[in-house]
Order: structure tokens, then sequence, then C-alpha cells
């Protein structure tokens, strides 16, 4: 079977299952769409696969983007992950990931990490400080795909990225929901309206071998 996919870098739309050489889009999900986005990456459904519109990096098409890549993992030979953060259609922040031998939610995980933006996040960081690292994330206050270095109250709460299913604490207080924040420095920082940068779409991309 053929179906569209999104190869990067290079000319998009590609027309093809695979894309050896270049980073593939898998997921893309949009800030005021709404739904459960690590709820969506576990479950088995796909979601706008053939509609190019969902695949482009931008927000202007109100659809979450999932292919069915991601619930064939184990049979992709994935070598390395790519999450990305982007503002009217500029990459903002983006991390890869070691993806080989790895299922669809093992490979988020802080060991695996082969670039950062951030000097103290990794298997290297010193201090190797983490309250959260993962695609569940925070369950009770349903902070997802989640990226924090410690809960000392909302006013001081340290992390590199996150996205918010609801308000609680004011910095995650937004008129629309999920939300997506990321630390815009090279270290994690104290969510903060006007401090955390503040994206419009939340990407992952796979590499094969």
């Amino acid at each position: 079977m053929r179906f569209m996919a999104a190869c990067y870098p290079g000319m998009w739309p590609v027309t093809t299952y695979r894309c050896k050489k270049d980073y593939q889009l898998v997921f893309k999900a949009v800030a005021g769409v709404n739904g459960s986005i690590s709820g969506l990456w576990s479950s088995d459904e796909v979601r706008n696969e053939y509609n190019e519109a969902a695949m482009r990096l931008n927000a202007e098409f109100k659809g979450h983007f999932k292919s069915r890549v991601v619930n064939n993992w184990k049979n992709e030979t994935i070598v390395a992950v790519k999450v990305a953060m982007y503002k009217n259609n500029e990459e903002k922040m983006s991390m890869v990931f070691d993806g080989r031998n790895t299922d669809k939610f093992s490979w988020f995980n802080k060991s695996r990490i082969l670039s950062s933006p951030y000097k103290d996040l990794g298997p290297t960081a010193i201090p190797d400080r983490t309250k959260f690292f993962s695609i569940q994330g925070d369950v009770r206050r349903r902070r997802e795909f989640f990226m924090q270095q410690a809960y000392r109250g909302c006013a001081n709460d340290p992390g590199w990225m996150v996205v918010v299913q609801k308000g609680g604490c004011s910095w995650e207080r937004f008129p629309y929901f999920p939300a997506f924040l990321y630390a815009p420095g090279d270290q994690a920082v104290r969510w903060k309206k006007g401090v955390s940068g503040v994206a419009d779409t939340f990407a992952i991309f796979v590499l094969r071998n």
C-alpha cells in the first residue's frame, strides 16, 4: 500500500511509504484542537493520514495528524526520533532521541537523548535532575509529553517542555487547550507567561535505517 507521507528536509509532499534518507513526519498536534495528545499517540487510531494540509507544520488546518507508522513502530527500523515545536511555521525547539530497539513509548527517555538545546538535560547533564520525563506525564495535572526538572510551587516550577491540557498554575491558564510550552533558552525555565516559549504546533518525526 502507498499513502501520503511527509519527509523533511526536501520537497514536500512525498507520495511514498518510506523516507529512507530524511526525517518523516509521523505525528503533528495543533494548539487549541481538543483532545489528549498523549492519548492519541498511545491509541491505535490513525488521524488525517491522507490530508496534505494536516501535514504542514503550521496551525492553519485545525486537526491533528497521526501516521500508521506510529502504530507499526517495531517494524519500521527506526534509528532516530525528532521532537519539535513550531510557531508560525518556524522551528523553535527540537530534540533528537535514539530510536533503535524501541517501541512508541520507550524512545522518549532522557537516557536516549542524542541532541538537545539544553545543557542541563540528558545523560551527561550535571546535575542530573528530572521530576518527570514521559509521554504520559503528570496525569492528575494533565501535563503530557512532560519534561520537568522539579516541582517547587507554581511560581518556581522549572522545566523544558510540556503539553498543557488544563489550567492549574497561572502559567498554564490559556484560553485554549492543548497548549504547547518549551524552554526558549539553553536550560530549564521557570514556567511563566511571557517567559515560556509558546508554540502553535508540536511534531514528531522518525528517521529510518
